[in-house]
């Protein structure tokens, strides 16, 4: 996805969004591309199944059904390999959370669990300062809640199946595909790109500026006459009309919910680089 503006009927982008998805077996069994691709990106999100982040039979199963669903340690043994000196964004996303997300008690559970399936990695990610981090739901499902979990164990091998049941269902006890919050996780990204994009700018202009106010009276006189002040004062000015139109269509978005731990959104650090 690109954003950006048309200059004389030609795109003139300066925001570019490009979307990688990779299976999770690619953390054990291809790590080196995940890597590289990592590297490679401003934003980075983290899927996580909440059933297995947020149920506890009493028997536990917690640790096993979250390491085997959501593998925390090999996603923190993936941040090892990855340099976290430029800016990036880590957003965890715990999917499937209608059953937890309809009440605000449920909703801060997954914030909390969040925080405490992900103890390891958050901890590491706060010696970074233009790291930010954030928690996210997404109603993947929307009027279906998770029921109750069966494991079986075959040869060895622990499988879990899933049972969700409908939920505002219709006359014919059916409930409609309705995932919600599935915009929050770009409200999150075009929050942090667009402050990237507007510090790159402002640092930009002002050693422009910079260069323009420590020449002397004779050479700004000359550039006057030749028009090469205009030209930069216009540029000036396209910068901040580009500024404007970069912050107000967030300012349009909902983002009190980017840290409403009531609502399980929560900015776990780095607040300052989100508009």
């Amino acid at each position: 996805m690109d954003l950006g503006f048309l200059k004389n009927n030609v795109p003139d982008y300066w925001l570019k969004l490009h979307f990688w998805d990779f299976p999770g077996g690619w953390l054990l069994d291809n790590r080196d591309a995940v890597v590289e691709q990592l590297n490679k990106s401003d934003v980075i999100l983290i899927a996580i199944d909440t059933p297995s982040l947020v149920f506890d039979d009493k028997h536990g199963n917690y640790q096993l059904w979250h390491e085997k669903k959501n593998r925390p340690h090999a996603i923190a043994d993936i941040f090892m390999e990855i340099d976290l000196s430029k800016p990036k964004l880590i957003l965890f996303v715990p999917i499937k959370c209608e059953t937890w997300h309809i009440s605000t008690k449920g909703s801060e559970l997954i914030a909390d669990q969040v925080r405490k399936g992900y103890d390891g990695l958050i901890a590491s990610l706060k010696m970074y300062a233009d790291v930010t981090v954030a928690t996210t739901p997404v109603q993947t499902l929307g009027n279906y809640l998770w029921s109750y979990r069966v494991s079986k164990t075959v040869k060895n091998k622990v499988t879990l199946q899933d049972k969700f049941v409908p939920f505002n269902v219709d006359v014919n006890g059916n409930a409609e595909y309705s995932p919600r919050e599935i915009d929050q996780p770009l409200i999150y990204t075009l929050s942090f790109m667009a402050k990237q994009v507007r510090e790159n700018l402002t640092h930009n202009q002002t050693k422009t500026d910079d260069r323009w106010e420590n020449q002397s009276w004779w050479t700004t006189l000359l550039k006057t006459i030749s028009g090469e002040r205009a030209e930069y004062l216009q540029a000036r000015r396209k910068l901040f009309t580009k500024l404007s139109q970069l912050e107000q269509p967030m300012d349009s978005l909902n983002k009190k919910r980017m840290d409403s731990k009531k609502d399980g959104f929560e900015v776990i650090q780095g607040r300052q680089n989100l508009l």
